[in-house]
């Protein structure tokens, strides 16, 4: 028997935006709030409109003093098309705003949404405490009616890109053990910036390909960026690459 086209829950994943004020990739300065509008005029055209903006990273030291512009312009847009937003954001540059990346739980029409801040200020590598550990274990606790779903940074997957080995999720033994055996189904990263999926836990971690430009691993790097589209079915999972810049935005 087939199974059904139509999804429980629908959530768009973008993840580093990397609003650079001197792009060393496209050799062209990139407006914050100008470059974030684009993006998400790009989530108004999507037929089967996702129910959550889950975003995974990173909004680096150029645009540390332009963050209250960027949430604004993402939440602007967000309440504009009814969808709500999910912070996940890392920072290489280090040192979030106090209170802006805290851990969080969202409910997503019973589908709960953790998001937890896997940034160490000033480091390129990610790392999920035991404070945060402790935590984890106490929301994990009680299943949500349709499961849970990790939000972070820095993904616990292993990478054939020696650079990016420095800048690895450590202590994953530990996340492992404090999320085995739970409701979790998913988890949602980015970091890489290119696709990838791996086991983890009993579960899957889906990485996004970064919205600003993405990695080939066996050529170059591409100016073009990529969202995923998460569609739950059930106890299931389906994530699909979606190509984001191929619209200009109307002046």
């Amino acid at each position: 028997m087939a199974s059904s086209s139509v999804p429980d829950h629908r959530i768009l994943h973008i993840s580093d935006t990397r609003l650079l004020t001197d792009s060393q990739i496209s050799g062209e300065n990139i407006d914050c709030g100008d470059a974030v509008a684009r993006l998400l005029d790009e989530v108004e055209e999507i037929d089967d409109r996702p129910e959550a903006l889950v975003l995974t990273g990173t909004l680096p030291n150029g645009y540390r003093t332009d963050r209250p512009r960027f949430r604004s312009v993402v939440e602007r847009a967000a309440e504009r098309v009814d969808i709500q937003v999910i912070w996940g954001m890392g920072d290489h540059g280090g040192g979030a705003t106090p209170g802006e990346l805290d851990n969080e739980v969202h409910d997503v029409n019973g589908l709960r949404l953790i998001a937890v801040n896997s940034n160490v200020s000033g480091r390129l590598h990610g790392e999920v405490d035991e404070a945060q550990l402790a935590w984890l274990r106490s929301v994990l606790a009680a299943p949500a009616p349709h499961g849970s779903i990790l939000v972070l940074h820095h993904p616990p997957v292993p990478t054939p890109d020696p650079l990016m080995e420095m800048g690895e999720l450590t202590n994953q033994d530990a996340l492992e053990s404090a999320v085995v055996g739970s409701d979790l189904r998913t988890i949602l990263a980015g970091h890489l910036h290119y696709s990838t999926l791996c086991t983890f836990a009993g579960a899957t971690v889906s990485v996004a390909a970064a919205s600003c430009y993405t990695q080939d691993l066996g050529i170059d790097w591409d100016s073009t960026g990529q969202a995923h589209l998460v569609r739950a079915f059930g106890n299931r999972i389906v994530n699909a690459a979606v190509r984001l810049g191929r619209h200009q935005r109307p002046r």
